[in-house]
């Protein structure tokens, strides 16, 4: 028969190994929760800039058609073509 120091051993041990692999576990869950918390905060912070850079190009544009019509009424020309806005996450589309 197993002497209960032995049984009392092979419990704690287990009891250990347990609550080791459960902390591991749960510090695995914590990062991956906060990497996606940061992710989507760069997302957002990213989509924020886009959006803010592509309402100043949208403005620019609308100048630069105000112009070409007066212009065109005139019977002038305008060389400046229109600005193309960014996109996918601050790259320009070409």
């Amino acid at each position: 028969m197993l002497s209960p120091e032995f049984v009392y051993g092979l419990i704690s041990g287990v009891l250990a190994t347990l609550i080791g692999f459960l902390f591991a576990v749960s510090w695995d869950l914590w990062k991956e929760k906060r990497r996606r918390n940061e992710e989507r905060r760069r997302s957002i912070r990213l989509l924020k800039h886009e959006i803010a850079a592509n309402s100043q190009i949208l403005d620019d544009n609308e100048e630069t058609l105000e112009r070409d019509s007066r212009a065109a009424e005139e019977g002038k020309e305008v060389l400046r073509s229109l600005s193309l806005l960014y996109t996918r996450y601050g790259n320009q589309r070409a």
